[in-house]
C-alpha cells in the first residue's frame, strides 16, 4: 500500500510484469490446479489460472479472511477455511468448507495421545510466534518477578530474536528455572512437554495447539490486520477451548491481566485437563488430507456444491 500510495507508477508496473509472467507460468506448466495461500502475492497467478480455465482452491487460516481472499473468492471452485466464522466475512456465494490448518504429521500424530496434566507444579510454555513478541515478553517476566507462586514451575520461553538475552537475564536474576531461546526447532516435544501453554493467536499454532492438546491462554498480537488474532482466539474462547486476555501498553497491566486467568489454572489441575479436552475437541490434525480429498471429489467441477455459510464438515479419522 505504500508502494501504491507514493509510487503508483512503479506499483502498476510492477503488477503488469507479475501478471505477465503468472500467465507464461500457467501456460507453460499447465497445473491441474492452483492453490492461492492469501496475500497479495498470490493474485497474479491466481488471476492467471482462472482465465485459463483451471480450477483454483483458496486456503484461509484466520477467522478473519484478508482482503485478497476475498477478493479472489469468486475465482475459487473451493475455499477451504480453518475457522467456521471464516464464512461469514467471503462474498455471500463464496464456495466455503471448514477443513482445518494443514500442521506437519509430527504434530498431527499429538492427537494420539490423550491428554494429561499434572497435580504438582509442572512447565509453563510460552510462545510468542518466530519473530518473537515484545509485549507477550515482558508481561510474563514481570509476572514472574511478582508471584513468587511461578517460582516452582520450569519455563520454556521462546523469546524471538531481538529479547533473546534481556530474556535470558531477567530469568538468571530471578533464579527461575528456564529454557529459553529464539527459536524451538522440536516444537513436538516442547508441546508434550508443556502442562500450560502462553502464546499468542497465529491462525497455525493454534491449529498445532490443539492437536497437543494444551490448555491455553491467548495474548492476541493487537496490531495484527483487521485484528484477526484477536477473532482466532475469541472462536476458541466461545468452545471452551482457551482463555484469551488483551496485551495492554503497560507490561504491568497485561501481566496482571494474566495472573488473574492464570492462577485458577496453576491451582486446578482439573480445570487445565477440562481445557485440554476441549481444545483437542478442535483439533483438525488430518487438514492436508480434507483439502487433497477434495481435489478429487465432484465438488471441484460443481462450485454450487460447496457454498456452506459457516457449514462444518465431518471429522476424518487421523491414521494410526
Amino acid at each position: 500500500l505504500q508502494v501504491l500510495t507514493r509510487r503508483p507508477d512503479r506499483f502498476l508496473w510492477r503488477n503488469w510484469v507479475a501478471f505477465r509472467e503468472a500467465g507464461r507460468l500457467v501456460k507453460e506448466l499447465q497445473p491441474r490446479v492452483v492453490f492461492g495461500l492469501g496475500g497479495f502475492i498470490s493474485a497474479p497467478l491466481v488471476w492467471a489460472a482462472h482465465r485459463a480455465g483451471i480450477p483454483v482452491v483458496l486456503l484461509e487460516q484466520n477467522a478473519i479472511p484478508g482482503r485478497t481472499t476475498c477478493w479472489l473468492a469468486r475465482f475459487a471452485q473451493i475455499i477451504c477455511t480453518a475457522f467456521s466464522e471464516c464464512a461469514d466475512w467471503l462474498p455471500r456465494q463464496a464456495p466455503a468448507l471448514v477443513c482445518g490448518n494443514p500442521v506437519r504429521e509430527s504434530i498431527a500424530r499429538l492427537c494420539l495421545t490423550e491428554p494429561v496434566v499434572q497435580s504438582q507444579p509442572g512447565t509453563l510454555l510460552i510462545l510468542g510466534g518466530s519473530l518473537g513478541a515484545d509485549g507477550l515478553n515482558t508481561a510474563v517476566v514481570d509476572l514472574v518477578r511478582h508471584r513468587p507462586q511461578l517460582r516452582n514451575w520450569k519455563i520454556l520461553h521462546q523469546t524471538g530474536p531481538r529479547q533473546l538475552e534481556s530474556i535470558r537475564e531477567s530469568y538468571r536474576e530471578l533464579d527461575q528455572p528456564a529454557v529459553v531461546s529464539d527459536f524451538f526447532e522440536d516444537m513436538p516435544r516442547y508441546y508434550q512437554q508443556a502442562d500450560l501453554v502462553i502464546s499468542r493467536a497465529g491462525a497455525t499454532t493454534l491449529a498445532e495447539l490443539a492437536c497437543a492438546g494444551r490448555p491455553t491462554i491467548l495474548i492476541p498480537f493487537p496490531k495484527a490486520t483487521d485484528n484477526h488474532q484477536r477473532a482466532n482466539a475469541d472462536s476458541l474462547v466461545r468452545q471452551g477451548a482457551a482463555f484469551a486476555i488483551e496485551q495492554s501498553s503497560a507490561s504491568p497491566q497485561t501481566a496482571n491481566r494474566l495472573w488473574q486467568v492464570l492462577q485458577p489454572l496453576l491451582d486446578q489441575p482439573e480445570l487445565r485437563l477440562k481445557m485440554a479436552r476441549a481444545i483437542r475437541d478442535v483439533a483438525r490434525p488430518d487438514a492436508s488430507e480434507r483439502i487433497l480429498n477434495l481435489l478429487d471429489s465432484d465438488t471441484m467441477l460443481c462450485r454450487s456444491a460447496l457454498v456452506c455459510r459457516g457449514a462444518d464438515s465431518p471429522p476424518i479419522p487421523l491414521a494410526g
